[in-house]
C-alpha cells in the first residue's frame, strides 16, 4: 500500500522509534523550558535594575532638597557672630574673645613666610599708627603650628605693630571653625564680636578704604 507509512510499535523497529520521536520531544521541551527560564531571569535582572536606579533617584532627590532647605551661613560669614576661640601668644598669655569684646578687632590668619601678608601687615600698621593704636585690636594668627618662636617674633618685630597679638592657633582648632581656606584672610569684627567684613585677597587701596569706612574713620 504505497503512500501510506505504516509502524508496528509492538515491534523492535517500531520502539525504537517511539524512543527517538520520545527523546527528541524530550530535548525539544526542555529547550523550551531553558530559554523561557533565560528570559525569565533577564525579566527579573532588567526589573531589578530599574528598582536600584529609581532609589538612587529617590535619594539623591531627597538629599539635593536638605541641602536646597539649608539655607544657613557660611562659618564666620559676613553677619554672623565669630566663633569663641583661645590663643596662646607668644608669651604664654592666653587671649580669647572676650578681650576684644567692646572694641573692634581684626583676625588676621597667616604664616611668617606669607609675602602678602608681610606687605598687608605695613599697610594695616600704617592704619593703626595713623589712629594711634586705637582703631582696633589686631590678633595676628600663626596657622603653622612648626613654626619657631622666632619667627613669630621677627614678622611682629617687622611688619607689625608691638601691641598686636601674635598667637599661634596650634591645634588648628579656631582655623576649622571658621572653615579656613586661605592665608591672608582677615575677619573684621564689630564692638559685639559680629563679622562685619571678610577678605582672602592681598591687602590694597580698596581694601584700606574699606577698612576706614568699617571703622568710622
Amino acid at each position: 500500500m504505497s503512500g501510506f507509512a505504516i509502524t508496528d510499535y509492538g515491534s523492535p523497529l517500531g520502539q525504537i522509534g517511539r524512543e527517538v520521536r520520545m527523546g527528541s520531544n524530550s530535548r525539544a521541551r526542555a529547550a523550551a523550558l531553558h530559554q523561557q527560564r533565560r528570559r525569565t531571569i533577564a525579566v527579573i535582572c532588567g526589573l531589578a535594575c530599574v528598582a536600584a536606579f529609581i532609589g538612587l533617584a529617590v535619594i539623591a532627590t531627597a538629599g539635593g532638597g536638605a541641602q536646597g532647605a539649608d539655607n544657613s551661613p557660611a562659618p564666620a560669614s559676613p553677619g554672623t557672630t565669630f566663633p569663641d576661640f583661645t590663643l596662646t601668644e607668644l608669651d604664654g598669655t592666653k587671649v580669647d574673645k572676650s578681650v576684644l569684646t567692646g572694641k573692634k578687632s581684626l583676625i588676621w590668619f597667616t604664616d611668617s613666610t606669607c609675602a602678602p601678608c608681610q606687605s598687608g601687615a605695613v599697610k594695616v600698621r600704617e592704619v593703626d599708627d595713623e589712629y594711634g593704636g586705637e582703631a582696633f585690636e589686631v590678633v595676628a594668627v600663626f596657622v603653622n603650628p612648626r613654626e619657631p618662636e622666632t619667627s613669630l617674633r621677627s614678622w611682629r618685630d617687622t611688619y607689625a605693630r608691638p601691641d598686636w597679638r601674635t598667637a599661634y592657633d596650634a591645634d588648628g582648632v579656631l582655623s576649622g571653625k571658621v572653615g579656613l581656606k586661605y592665608l591672608d584672610t582677615k575677619y573684621l569684627l564689630d564692638e559685639r564680636g559680629e563679622v562685619v567684613d571678610v577678605d582672602s585677597a592681598p591687602v590694597d587701596a580698596a581694601y584700606i578704604a574699606r577698612l576706614k569706612k568699617e571703622l568710622g574713620r
